[in-house]
């Protein structure tokens, strides 16, 4: 007798490998929204922390970080020309930055809205403080998705919220 089956056991070793598999795949599999708004989270706590060490690497200068929310764009700046964007020193590009658009591609549909600053600006000082008595923040949004960032004005210390 020749019988063409499987047994008991290897059953069980594929059904435990596809459990396994499943458990390892469903948390990665999340929602373009959180992933565009991940994107865009990240990509401000890196401009707001690369303001915040050149202005203590240049003491005499303030350093400013610039949002014009109505166009989901922003630009690190020195105080002494406001709207013009420091340049990145490995590419020659200016450093300001749009959701959706170029390094921030992975982006799209983000918006902000700003608040606890004055004219939609921070400025960082020789300390890495603001120049400011009140919190900042920065609220994204994509969709249905929202995350925020909090700027602590003695300290400088960014606290991201996540959804």
């Amino acid at each position: 007798m020749n019988h063409r089956a499987f047994t008991l056991i290897e059953v069980m070793v594929v059904t435990v490998l596809m459990v396994i598999t499943t458990v390892m795949i469903i948390p990665t599999m999340d929602s373009p929204e959180r992933s565009y708004l991940q994107a865009g989270l990240g990509l401000v706590i890196s401009d707001l922390d690369y303001a915040q060490a050149t202005a203590i690497s240049n003491p005499d200068q303030l350093t400013l970080v610039r949002f014009d929310p109505t166009a989901s764009h922003w630009w690190v700046a020195p105080e002494s020309a406001p709207d013009t964007p420091y340049v990145k020193e490995y590419t020659g590009e200016p450093f300001d930055t749009y959701m959706g658009e170029g390094r921030a591609s992975m982006a799209q549909r983000v918006t902000f809205v700003v608040t606890g600053m004055v004219n939609n600006q921070i400025e960082y000082d020789a300390f890495g403080r603001l120049n400011q008595q009140t919190i900042a923040s920065i609220v994204l949004t994509c969709d249905t998705e929202q995350a925020m960032i909090t700027i602590d004005p003695e300290t400088g210390f960014l606290c991201a919220t996540t959804p």
